[in-house]
């Protein structure tokens, strides 16, 4: 008799579909199996590679593993990055599974290869499957919390659905992942060894440091499948993740003038405050706002772009900018208006690194209770639905300057405008898992003439 389909009904007669039914417990059952038997081998398979015969394979693969990378990071977040359960794991994977110790074989197959192993037949199941397996990258096409994750290679096209409970809860739609996919004892496929969770938008930028390897490969070695690329190569998929993930360096962001963006603060103390105000009201180059202060303005300019914000703050006149430069133009410019009515105190600047390193959550509270939450998400709404309907007419880079509604006709650009849809979605579903609120950018599909993946067209 065949097994009964996920979405089929449940041969226990319920009348609910076997995967809200029956699957779960019976799977249940199956996984702990399973788990003894993957304990109990990798135990046995750790035991074997602490033989003196592979200490040098070892330092090799640490080596292969980290590269250069981890010497660049600070000592103590690097021996942080090695002793953490998740490093180890992955490390260990590579070593014992993927890396070349004996002519082409791994220490798991020359454990296997040794006739004096006492494995029971569950364990040496899991080692078989292991050994046959390979790292892949992945797009996650739908994932069902709790349950399954669906998955597409992006080496091959193909998709599977895969059983994952814990990790599903953490996936977004188009994440992408550096994985190796196991079938269990049953069959049903399961990740084994740890995952790489990478941002949608390198996607393709990963995909091509392995096809610029694969080319290498093939001239030495033409008959080659993919699955022996991806052994020999399998540490790969932990250089992206430090390179993209782990040290991902701060974009270099210029102000308009071409100048590094450094948040400066400039503080002034006032000596005549009431000369001070009529001089600023007075100013061409300054826009009062209701709330007292005063945006600048870049002179001579038909669309006057803003250069910083003047502000009083007690008996203190103080200017935010965006650059050491500005900064200093804004002092020459208030001295040049106010005279002795004002004296430089200090100016405080601030790198973007900074920055982000320090955070500023207690500003972030604090500008967040000036505003009710519904009246800011109002806002926000209205903000991003200008912004987006303003995206689909107006060039865009990554569409080699055409607009998304000309994309959208094109046979060439069309995949490129779906992958940036598809960055757009993946962050919406991300700021959903991390409790934020999340702009929906589906209706983009319509409006563009596509249809959303996973819809009938």
């Amino acid at each position: 008799m065949a097994s009964p389909g996920r979405n089929d009904p449940c041969p226990c007669g319920s009348g609910t579909k076997y995967k809200k039914c029956c699957l779960p417990r019976q799977q249940g059952i199956g996984l702990a199996d399973d788990m003894s038997a993957r304990e109990g081998a990798m135990a046995k398979l750790h035991h074997f590679a602490e033989r003196p015969q592979f200490d040098t394979d070892r330092e090799i693969a640490q080596v292969l593993f980290w590269g250069e990378r981890i010497f660049a990071m600070p000592a103590g977040e690097a021996q942080a990055l090695l002793d953490s359960e998740d490093a180890q794991v992955k490390f260990n994977t590579f070593f014992l599974f993927d890396l070349d110790i004996d002519g082409g074989r791994s220490v798991a197959d020359m454990f296997l290869a040794a006739k004096d192993r006492q494995l029971s037949a569950a364990e040496r199941g899991f080692l078989e499957r292991m050994r046959r397996s390979h790292m892949a990258l992945f797009e996650v096409v739908s994932v069902e919390p709790g349950a399954s994750v669906h998955v597409r290679d992006l080496w091959t096209e193909m998709e599977t659905v895969v059983t994952e409970h814990a990790g599903s809860r953490a996936l977004a739609r188009w994440d992408i992942l550096g994985a190796r996919v196991v079938p269990d004892s049953t069959g049903t496929p399961r990740f084994e060894g740890g995952l790489y969770l990478y941002s949608a938008g390198d996607k393709d930028a990963i995909l091509g440091q392995f096809r610029q390897h694969h080319r290498r490969f093939m001239k030495h070695d033409p008959a080659a499948d993919p699955a022996a690329f991806f052994r020999r190569h399998s540490m790969m998929f932990n250089h992206a993740w430090l390179d993209y993930v782990v040290q991902r360096p701060l974009p270099h962001m210029v102000t308009a003038e071409r100048d590094e963006v450094v948040f400066s603060k400039s503080v002034f103390d006032v000596l005549d405050e009431s000369l001070v105000r009529r001089t600023l009201a007075d100013a061409a180059d300054l826009d009062a706002h209701a709330d007292g202060s005063f945006a600048w303005l870049e002179a001579g300019n038909d669309q006057r772009r803003v250069l910083g914000t003047w502000r009083f703050q007690g008996p203190r006149l103080v200017l935010e900018t965006m650059s050491r430069q500005r900064a200093a133009r804004g002092r020459v410019w208030l001295e040049g208006i106010a005279g002795k009515a004002v004296r430089h105190r200090a100016t405080a600047c601030e790198t973007l690194a900074s920055a982000l390193t320090r955070g500023s959550p207690e500003a972030h509270h604090q500008e967040a209770d000036q505003i009710p939450s519904e009246v800011s998400a109002e806002i926000l709404q209205k903000f991003q639905d200008r912004h987006y309907r303003a995206w689909l007419d107006a060039p865009v880079p990554a569409l080699k300057n055409r607009t998304p509604r000309a994309a959208a006709r094109s046979r060439t650009l069309r995949p490129q405008l779906i992958d940036l849809l598809k960055q757009f979605d993946n962050k919406t579903e991300r700021a959903r898992l991390s409790g934020r609120r999340a702009y929906d950018t589906r209706w983009l599909w319509q409006e563009l003439g596509l249809t959303y993946p996973g819809t009938n067209p």
